[in-house]
């Protein structure tokens, strides 16, 4: 059988990926005590590469320290 197509789903219309890297993230940082919400996510951190999230830790109003919990990972 030869493959005559390829999909790419780069934006999430077909299938909503995004969901696991907030449950990576959520499950991380409840190891430290931090309530990781989707809310959170999809404001914040949704759409960008896992370097840019590690970049721009959590905001200060979430927890102290999520900030360095986010720089060891």
């Amino acid at each position: 059988m030869q493959i005559k197509s390829i999909i790419f789903d780069l934006d999430g219309l077909l299938i909503n990926s995004e969901i696991v890297p907030f449950e990576i993230y959520k499950e991380l940082l409840a190891q430290h005590q931090h309530n990781f919400t989707l809310e959170n996510y999809a404001q914040n951190y949704s759409g960008r590469s896992s370097i840019l999230n590690m970049e721009n830790p959590p905001k200060k109003n979430d927890s102290e320290n999520s900030k360095s919990v986010f720089l060891l990972y």
